[in-house]
């Protein structure tokens, strides 16, 4: 499993069963009790995305060749780097890298109109794309316990101390301009509801867990504090 090459899989919209409640995260409206006031524009912005767009990715295995200092040395001289790879990363085998996005997701966007339904396109975006890696982990995580391999949470470039400048080398090594996912030189992905991130691989269980939220400077105001962090 682990030395097979690049791979790209589309996560179908329909398997995101946890994408209301994390709409319901970053707007507090539930779905089965919509405020009359909002009309149809929540469920039509819903249906439009899931309708008119895809969702693409792509992962790799990566062997771990060195940790020295601050760098992880993974493939052809391309490293992670910063203080928190080393420590997300010791004692693994591999480091699988992946990509998720939400193809057309920015033109789709610019062709709604009205603001209130902009907007609710937006969160939608932001929640399918968070239920998409939630998804690939998940999906990935039975993959490698069939195989009794373990795997760390979930870590995204610029989040919880792990640099952002992670990015770089993350694009390097998955070439993800194949599902339409960019890397502009301020290190924002186009378009703009994707995600990137990695996880440790293990051949044993015993290994240090760093969870993501420990070292998030949100603490409680986190929004995702009271339901669970899906990076966990």
């Amino acid at each position: 499993m682990l030395t097979q090459p690049r791979q790209q899989l589309n996560i179908p919209f329909d398997e995101l069963t946890e994408v209301n409640s994390f709409f319901k995260r970053h707007t507090n409206i539930d779905i089965s009790n919509i405020p009359p006031k909002y009309g149809n524009d929540i469920l039509e912005t819903r249906n439009l995305m899931m309708e008119s767009l895809t969702i693409e990715s792509l992962y790799q295995f990566f062997e771990i060749s060195d940790i020295i200092d601050d760098t992880v040395h993974i493939s052809s001289n391309i490293m992670l780097s910063g203080k928190m790879p080393p420590k997300i990363l010791r004692g693994a085998s591999h480091c699988l890298c992946f990509v998720a996005t939400i193809n057309g997701f920015d033109e789709q966007l610019k062709s709604i109109d009205g603001s209130m339904k902009q907007y609710f396109f937006d969160i939608w975006g932001t929640s399918f794309i968070e239920n998409a890696s939630l998804w690939l982990k998940e999906r990935l995580g039975l993959e490698l316990q069939k195989n009794s391999l373990f795997h760390s949470p979930v870590w995204n470039p610029g989040q919880h101390q792990f640099e952002l400048i992670n990015q770089r080398p993350i694009f390097k090594l998955l070439s993800p301009s194949d599902i339409g996912l960019e890397l502009t030189s301020h290190l924002k992905m186009v378009p703009v509801k994707s995600v990137s991130g990695i996880m440790g691989i293990y051949d044993h269980a015993d290994f240090e867990v760093l969870i993501p939220c420990d070292f998030c400077k949100l603490g409680k105001t986190c929004p995702a504090s009271k339901t669970g962090c899906s990076n966990a």
